[in-house]
């Protein structure tokens, strides 16, 4: 007898939230861009003023393809099978053969922005504007930062598991190479969280074996697509400060299936010509931390009911908290109270749309 086995991931599959689903730089003037994002197939097209503009691709007339051989005229596209035509809200401007044009917006039209050298997309699951505005930067001011690399993942998680890392203190310990920890504290807010972390590191992944570093590390999650984690490694004999900040953005490309946008960013040193160095080891370590993360995400089922411990109180008001992005329960749950007991006492397999309010997801 074969039993059924729990779904890997039981809550909703897309969160509303903002998501990079493509660099700015794959969405050239002139051309239409085909985007595969939360199960569907998207055309991202430039309008004359340098917009972006995202569409839903299957042209409603025969099914063609509108990132396959469509055209960019002016602020439309046009379908490469028949030459019908859409403006940017989706509408049929055009369609050469016909006597009468369609009266409704036969195309959806996605809600898209640009940022950190990504296109956003918004993603409701019942429609409707953006539940919170794009961040008009997320480097934040008073450093001068610098490009130090670029990484791109695919694996298999869920947008909720990967930003509930942003809580997990302990798991720095076991995964990212931290041989102490010296303190954590969450914060958290309508639409994002703020974790400020506290540590010390031998750390060889940053190029220099033996020597003991001091970090903080500062996350700031932004729904559940959009986070950056800003590092400030200090070495007290050695004088060495500096920071970096990764700016990652989360592509939900299918059901369980996501892609990773990540660019890391440095300060310059304070020894000319060393900068290249800096970038090299670092761009090493966070390629090394994101993968050791993967290695975990790409097999991981999550738990329901998992079982908690007196140190992962912030599990339980995590999940308390990422509830609010799963409408159509969209009362803002507290995450004072949360704890281990509460959390452990959802039914496996209870939908996020239905759980009761005390449901970890």
């Amino acid at each position: 007898m074969t039993l059924l086995q729990p779904k890997r991931f039981p809550q909703p599959d897309f969160p509303d939230s903002w998501y990079a689903v493509a660099w700015s730089a794959d969405v050239v003037a002139g051309k239409a861009a085909p985007i595969r994002a939360f199960g569907q197939d998207l055309v991202a097209f430039r309008k004359a003023d340098g917009t972006v503009q995202v569409l839903d691709a299957i042209c409603p007339h025969l099914g063609a393809h509108l990132g396959h051989g469509g055209t960019v005229v002016g602020d439309e596209i046009r379908c490469p099978f028949h030459g019908w035509q859409f403006d940017h809200t989706g509408a049929c401007t055009l369609a050469p053969s016909a006597k009468l044009l369609p009266k409704s917006k036969p195309l959806q039209c996605w809600y898209a922005g640009e940022l950190h050298n990504r296109i956003w997309v918004w993603f409701g699951a019942h429609g409707g504007e953006p539940g919170w505005p794009l961040p008009t930067s997320l480097l934040g001011a008073g450093k001068r930062w610098k490009p130090a690399g670029r990484l791109t993942r695919q694996f298999a998680s869920h947008p909720q598991d990967i930003m509930e890392n942003a809580v997990d203190a302990d798991h720095f310990l076991f995964i990212h190479g931290m041989s102490e920890l010296l303190s954590a504290q969450t914060t958290y807010e309508d639409t994002g969280l703020h974790t400020q972390l506290r540590s010390r590191s031998r750390s060889e992944r940053l190029g220099f074996p033996g020597l003991v570093f001091e970090l903080e590390i500062v996350d700031q999650v932004y729904g559940l697509g959009m986070q950056t984690i800003t590092t400030h490694v200090h070495h007290p004999k050695l004088g060495l400060r500096l920071s970096t900040i990764v700016v990652e953005g989360i592509a939900p490309r299918e059901p369980g299936q996501l892609e990773l946008l990540i660019d890391i960013y440095m300060t310059p040193l304070p020894i000319p010509g060393f900068d290249w160095l800096a970038h090299r080891s670092f761009r090493r370590a966070v390629a090394a931390d994101v993968d050791a993360d993967i290695a975990v995400w790409a097999h991981r089922r999550h738990l329901s009911r998992p079982l908690l411990s007196s140190a992962d109180t912030q599990i339980g008001a995590y999940r308390r908290w990422a509830r609010r992005f799963y409408p159509p329960v969209s009362a803002v749950l507290p995450v004072e109270d949360a704890s281990a007991s509460t959390a452990l006492a959802a039914p496996e397999d209870s939908p996020a749309r239905t759980a009761p309010l005390h449901s970890p997801l």
